[in-house]
């Protein structure tokens, strides 16, 4: 059965609903989902991962970045939080 009533939401209702989310939301295609939490060995794993990637990268014009950081996607209508990027 189709549910008639659900509505995407613009990325910009997004943007104000996820300002007093106590949780994290990802937009992807209009539709804003529950990010899932973490558990401690994916937390480890990215902990380990961020470390190695920032000593490679160590004396270039990088940054790393952490899942606390919101990414947006506009090729691709989605927002998400990575477990780490590099700018």
């Amino acid at each position: 059965m189709v549910d008639v009533a659900h509505r995407l939401a613009t990325y910009a209702e997004y943007v104000a609903f996820t300002e007093t989310a106590e949780l994290k939301y990802e937009y992807i295609d209009g539709e804003i989902v529950a990010k899932p939490g973490g558990t401690i060995v994916h937390g480890r794993l990215i902990g380990r991962v961020t470390a190695l990637v920032e000593r490679a990268l160590q004396g270039r014009p990088y940054i790393v970045l952490p899942a606390e950081v919101r990414v947006r996607i506009l090729a691709a209508d989605r927002a998400t939080y990575p477990d780490l990027f590099v700018v």
